[in-house]
């Protein structure tokens, strides 16, 4: 579980009942961008090498979260995103994942919570139908999901992004 982090059910564009994720604050979407940033990097990088490379977020959550009431938008890092015509709902790590240009070979979701890991799934098959088959959805502690995918290169590939 992310620290400050809890749950509230609301319908979906899917037709269903979500619960959408809130955690963190304003240094939550700096950390999401300094991710992108450096996925952006990593994948330039590896792209040039003779080998395959995975991204695995071992807490991936419903994909997306949803921005906190803040308070006072003076005293926010980016207080643009307070503003209405901002997007309610708002990226998280594995979207940022998939977004990478040139991509990864594989990426792997793990989540604990099987209703967020159904929501996950949904969510990135219906936005990146085309990397549907470079996808692995798996349901479990982290540990052990990670401990089962060692030394399967197969899976995961010769060099792995792990974000915890």
């Amino acid at each position: 579980m992310r620290l400050g982090s809890f749950s509230t059910n609301r319908s979906n564009e899917w037709g269903g009942m979500v619960s959408i994720q809130q955690f963190g604050g304003d240094w939550t979407t700096e950390k999401l961008e300094r991710l992108r940033q450096y996925l952006s990097a990593y994948t330039r990088i590896l792209s040039k090498q003779s080998f395959s490379f995975a991204y695995i977020d071992a807490f991936a959550g419903t994909g997306y979260r949803e921005l906190k009431e803040a308070g006072n938008p003076a005293n926010l890092l980016l207080p643009e995103l307070t503003e209405p015509e901002s997007e309610k709902f708002l990226e998280g790590s594995a979207g940022i994942a998939l977004s990478c240009n040139p991509a990864f070979h594989r990426y792997i979701f793990i989540e604990k919570s099987a209703k967020k890991l159904v929501e996950l799934q949904i969510k990135l098959q219906q936005d990146f139908p085309d990397k549907a088959k470079s996808i692995i959805f798996s349901r479990g502690d982290a540990n052990t999901v990670i401990q089962e995918l060692e030394g399967s290169r197969r899976v995961a590939g010769d060099v792995v992004v792990l974000l915890t």
